[in-house]
């Protein structure tokens, strides 16, 4: 039913509608969530009952922790942003096939070659060694 076009429904009452967009893509607003808040301000509010908030950071160590300990990908995802983060021989003294680690205290903004820019910046960034692009850690 997902893919009925609303003039075949139209039809079927016996209107006519020239719309060619599929029924999935209509957005009604009787399914339309009213109360959305953008995140900022979501977060806001649960950070001030400070019931809402312990949950919340229990609920998220809960998830991370699970995750790290589940998912082999994500273990080395972080294995390697820690190492890198430590350890000054690890960025400088291996050998970087194709990028090498670019590590800062700061945030620095770059264009990721693999994905929308980040606005807010990395503080890790992989550098290609053949050219000037750079890559953040979540693509790498």
């Amino acid at each position: 039913m997902s893919k009925i076009m609303p003039s075949t429904l139209w039809n079927a009452v016996g209107r006519h509608t020239t719309s060619v967009q599929p029924l999935s893509t209509l957005r009604l607003f009787s399914v339309s969530c009213i109360n959305h808040l953008p995140n900022k301000i979501m977060y806001a509010k649960i950070k001030a009952d400070p019931g809402r908030y312990k949950q919340l950071l229990l609920r998220t160590a809960d998830y991370q922790r699970n995750r790290y300990k589940n998912d082999p990908g994500y273990r080395r995802y972080r294995s390697i942003y820690r190492w890198v983060s430590r350890y000054d021989w690890f960025r400088e003294q291996l050998p970087w096939r194709s990028h090498h680690p670019l590590y800062s205290s700061e945030r620095i903004k770059h264009s990721c070659a693999n994905c929308p820019t980040r606005g807010y910046g990395c503080r890790l960034w992989w550098k290609s060694n053949d050219s000037e692009s750079y890559s953040c850690h979540a693509c790498q």
